[in-house]
């Protein structure tokens, strides 16, 4: 599991899935946080292989979008969003 710091607004989640596909292997899981107005969001990643998590922490300093992204170990797992109650 990786934590990504510096994620461009501008990059979607599959910008975020296809960049470390292509350089480090299958995404399983893939939670992007963060809003539209402020600049920079964070991301976490969890990869099928563990190699590829190993591989994608040599990606910190890359160009995602617009800027470089800083790729961490993370210490908690990618959870599901909950899903929030229908208002009536």
């Amino acid at each position: 599991m990786l934590l990504l710091y510096s994620v461009s607004s501008l990059v979607s989640q599959l910008d975020v899935k296809g960049f470390f596909e292509s350089a480090c292997g299958e995404v399983s899981r893939l939670r992007l946080l963060g809003d539209h107005v402020h600049s920079t969001r964070i991301a976490f990643v969890e990869f099928v292989m563990a190699e590829s998590a190993i591989m994608a922490l040599g990606c910190s300093g890359l160009i995602m979008g617009t800027l470089p992204v800083r790729v961490s170990p993370s210490k908690t797992p990618v959870r599901p969003p909950v899903p929030r109650p229908m208002m009536q």
